[in-house]
């Protein structure tokens, strides 16, 4: 029964790992009219130049592009500045609680009977009895900030928690939640799920 729970947990957490859940959040009280030329820049200076940031400021760029706004990169003096910064945390150590999926019949200390396999390990809720699965998390953040005139009129920040460190590896569909259902509603969390696999 063991080797069935640690099965399912191994199952259940590869479900998870098919999507990719992230936090947007935008702020704005005008969105920039489309067509306007635009460039990007790193937020801080001192990512600006490097070979990593140049990779993930054109996937920035494709969006942009992709809504009708005109990439100039080489411009002095584009309509719109773009400033664009992630960073990824060193990992944090939580639980995750795996539900067991035998339905049965167990007798504990107290009074009745109380449904769910029995395993001293585990954690019981409402009677059910559950796993308990460490795992390491990784937190990684973009944000944006949009200046027109040297004046600030769109920020974007999001947030994604994943097992796997790899940034390189999941930037593109990063930058891509950041423009689901671009510009978003403005001082509003949202939550945006995108396919890890595309079919």
């Amino acid at each position: 029964m063991r080797q069935f729970i640690a099965l399912l947990s191994v199952l259940l957490l590869s479900a998870c790992a098919s999507n990719m859940r992230s936090e947007v959040a935008s702020f704005y009280e005008t969105v920039p009219q489309t067509g306007q030329s635009f460039k990007v820049v790193a937020l801080d200076d001192k990512k600006q130049g490097g070979i990593e940031f140049g990779k993930y400021a054109t996937l920035l760029a494709n969006e942009f592009a992709r809504l009708g706004y005109q990439h100039t990169p080489d411009a002095e003096n584009p309509d719109l500045v773009i400033r664009f910064d992630y960073e990824v945390s060193n990992g944090e150590d939580r639980l995750r609680v795996i539900p067991d999926s035998h339905i049965g019949m167990r007798y504990g200390w107290g009074i009745g009977m109380h449904w769910g396999y029995y395993d001293p390990f585990g954690v019981s809720f409402f009677g059910r009895h559950n796993d308990v699965l460490p795992v390491t998390v990784y937190t990684r953040k973009l944000a944006i900030s949009i200046t027109k005139d040297d004046v600030v009129v769109y920020e974007a920040r999001l947030a994604n928690t994943d097992r796997d460190k790899d940034l390189p590896k999941d930037m593109p569909l990063l930058v891509k939640s950041l423009f689901v259902d671009f510009p978003g509603e403005s001082e509003k969390l949202r939550r945006v799920t995108i396919p890890k696999n595309p079919q």
